[in-house]
């Protein structure tokens, strides 16, 4: 829980800073910023290994899908690269459906 607790800190005193400040570039508010969430998603990594899950990747999901929406065009996006990224999205659904199915015939 502490883990959980010190991501949710370390998020909002993110999004704090970019409150209180104008992060660019150009000063160190910038990378901070940047850095604040890099921080965080490596806790939420290390957590969901501690906690049963040792190969889930979720940060790979939450790049594809923030690829997603951001890069569309109603985001103001070019919209590029969308058909790879919702395939990439969709062989996730079904390999995690397909162990699923075959969980239901016992483990290995």
């Amino acid at each position: 829980r502490i883990g959980f607790a010190v991501e949710l800190v370390i998020i909002v005193a993110a999004t704090a800073l970019t409150w209180v400040s104008e992060p660019d570039a150009h000063n160190l508010a910038g990378p901070v910023v940047v850095a604040m969430p890099a921080l965080a998603m490596g806790i939420q990594n290390a957590m969901v290994r501690v906690h049963g899950e040792p190969d889930i990747a979720t940060n790979v999901m939450t790049v594809t899908f923030t690829g997603i929406f951001t890069d569309s065009t109603p985001a103001g996006g070019t919209g590029r690269n969308w058909r790879r990224r919702v395939t990439s999205v969709g062989l996730f659904m079904a390999g995690a459906a397909l162990g699923g199915l075959l969980l239901q015939f016992g483990t290995v």
